[in-house]
């Protein structure tokens, strides 16, 4: 029975007799580090802000700064500048530590810098100021041919900065030759010969090579015509002719008549003449048409009169 046993026993036993390896779990991937916080402000600023033009280039810095809610500044993003005028060192720049981008502006003339970043837009407006700028005020926009139009130059002086530049000379042009000098503002008479529109000019310069322009147009028209009346009077007859006095009456002393008085004899240029005609130079009915174009030299347009003498 002992024997038996030891036989049962032998047969429930495992046929396997290696012993098992516990298993050890994967460890769970550790999570990335939280993002930051979105931006949510872009602001520029610009130093200096104005400066004082010398006639070549300015640098201005520019610095764009995004900052989130809580008012930090956000790291690592790019910032797409432009601006109005000049040129800018870097136009896409990345934010630092701080949320700081700085680009440099170059530029002679005044400017707006723009940037763009996550969606945010600003802007930072530079100022180029002037040592000094020139206006040119026609008394007359519209003048009379021959007549003055007193033309007044103003120079205004820039602020703001130390040592500012001023002129040593300013010189009027008048468009039609005349020229004027003054060491400021000043004015000075302009007066045209021709009907026709002139632009007026004024440049003042400083010792330092800084120059200012100002312009204007003054348009000039011709005078109001002068009233003028072409008379006929015959003065006699003798021999086969007939001496007739032809008069322009109301012509200035210095104007100029040219006659077409019906006949190949000499034309004159005066205003008032005396003529005899023969009595075959009338045509079939025995009369002659005279005319006379009269320049009164004052502007004017040239008048155009005409009457008819009878030679019979």
């Amino acid at each position: 029975m002992a024997f038996l046993s030891g036989l049962l026993l032998t047969g429930c036993g495992s046929s396997d007799t290696t012993p098992s390896t516990p298993t050890t779990p994967s460890p769970s991937p550790s999570p990335g580090p939280a993002p930051g916080p979105s931006p949510t402000g872009l602001q520029l600023t610009a130093s200096p802000a104005r400066f004082l033009t010398t006639g070549g280039s300015s640098t201005v810095t520019i610095t764009g700064r995004l900052t989130n809610a809580a008012g930090a500044g956000v790291a690592g993003q790019a910032v797409q500048f432009s601006t109005t005028a000049g040129s800018l060192s870097n136009t896409l720049p990345t934010t630092s530590a701080a949320g700081e981008a700085t680009v440099t502006l170059t530029t002679s003339s005044s400017a707006t810098v723009l940037a763009s970043a996550a969606g945010l837009n600003g802007s930072v407006n530079v100022e180029a100021v002037a040592p000094f700028t020139v206006r040119v005020e026609p008394k007359y926009s519209v003048a009379i041919v021959n007549e003055d139009d007193d033309v007044s130059v103003i120079v205004t002086q820039g602020t703001g900065f130390p040592d500012i530049p001023t002129p040593n000379a300013v010189v009027l042009t008048c468009g039609n030759g005349t020229t004027y000098t003054f060491s400021g503002s000043d004015h000075a008479p302009c007066r045209y010969r021709e009907k026709g529109v002139f632009e007026v000019t004024a440049v003042a310069r400083a010792t330092t090579g800084y120059s200012a322009t100002g312009r204007s147009t003054i348009t000039v028209q011709g005078a109001a015509p002068t009233a003028l009346t072409l008379t006929a009077r015959e003065k006699g007859r003798s021999g086969g002719e007939v001496e007739f006095e032809f008069t322009v009456v109301g012509a200035p002393t210095n104007a100029v008549c040219e006659w077409d008085l019906g006949t190949a004899k000499p034309k004159p240029t005066v205003c008032h003449y005396s003529i005899n005609y023969s009595s075959g130079e009338g045509g079939e009915d025995g009369d002659i048409t005279v005319s006379v174009a009269v320049d009164t030299k004052d502007g004017a347009d040239i008048q155009h009169l005409e009457t008819t003498v009878h030679i019979g």
